[in-house]
Protein backbone atom coordinates (compact mmCIF):
# COMPACT_ATOMS: atom_id res chain seq x y z
CA UNK A 1 0.00 0.00 0.00
CA UNK A 2 1.32 3.46 -0.91
CA UNK A 3 1.91 5.94 1.87
CA UNK A 4 0.27 9.32 1.20
CA UNK A 5 2.69 12.04 0.09
CA UNK A 6 3.30 14.49 2.92
CA UNK A 7 3.22 18.21 2.24
CA UNK A 8 3.42 21.19 4.58
CA UNK A 9 0.70 23.82 4.64
CA UNK A 10 0.90 27.53 5.38
CA UNK A 11 -1.72 30.24 5.57
CA UNK A 12 -1.08 33.88 4.75
CA UNK A 13 -4.01 36.27 4.46
CA UNK A 14 -1.83 38.57 2.33
CA UNK A 15 -1.01 35.74 -0.07
CA UNK A 16 -4.60 34.51 -0.30
CA UNK A 17 -5.77 38.05 -1.06
CA UNK A 18 -3.02 38.67 -3.62
CA UNK A 19 -3.60 35.36 -5.44
CA UNK A 20 -7.40 35.53 -4.98
CA UNK A 21 -7.43 31.85 -4.00
CA UNK A 22 -6.65 29.42 -1.23
CA UNK A 23 -6.82 25.65 -0.88
CA UNK A 24 -8.68 23.20 1.29
CA UNK A 25 -6.53 20.26 2.43
CA UNK A 26 -6.86 17.51 4.99
CA UNK A 27 -4.23 16.76 7.62
CA UNK A 28 -3.20 13.33 8.93
CA UNK A 29 -6.02 13.36 11.52
CA UNK A 30 -8.71 14.18 8.94
CA UNK A 31 -9.05 17.84 9.95
CA UNK A 32 -9.72 20.20 7.03
CA UNK A 33 -7.40 23.21 6.77
CA UNK A 34 -7.58 26.33 4.59
CA UNK A 35 -4.11 27.05 3.20
CA UNK A 36 -2.57 29.65 0.93
CA UNK A 37 0.60 27.67 0.14
CA UNK A 38 1.62 24.03 0.13
CA UNK A 39 5.29 23.03 0.12
CA UNK A 40 7.21 19.77 -0.02
CA UNK A 41 9.30 20.89 2.98
CA UNK A 42 8.63 23.06 6.03
CA UNK A 43 10.51 26.16 4.77
CA UNK A 44 8.79 29.44 5.60
CA UNK A 45 7.15 31.23 2.64
CA UNK A 46 8.04 34.81 1.72
CA UNK A 47 4.85 36.36 3.15
CA UNK A 48 5.58 37.82 6.60
CA UNK A 49 2.16 36.89 8.01
CA UNK A 50 2.43 33.18 7.04
CA UNK A 51 1.38 30.76 9.78
CA UNK A 52 2.54 27.14 9.72
CA UNK A 53 -0.51 24.86 9.68
CA UNK A 54 1.27 21.51 9.75
CA UNK A 55 1.47 18.42 7.57
CA UNK A 56 -1.27 17.78 5.03
CA UNK A 57 -1.96 14.59 3.09
CA UNK A 58 -5.00 15.18 0.87
CA UNK A 59 -6.12 17.97 -1.46
CA UNK A 60 -9.87 18.65 -1.30
CA UNK A 61 -10.53 21.76 -3.40
CA UNK A 62 -9.40 25.19 -4.51
CA UNK A 63 -11.26 28.20 -3.11
CA UNK A 64 -11.58 31.31 -5.32
CA UNK A 65 -11.82 34.69 -3.64
CA UNK A 66 -13.58 37.68 -5.14
CA UNK A 67 -12.22 41.17 -4.74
Amino acid sequence: MNEPKIYYGWYSQKQAKQNQKSYLYEDEKGTQLVLSEIMSDDSKPVFDDAIFMGKVVRFIKQIHHKL
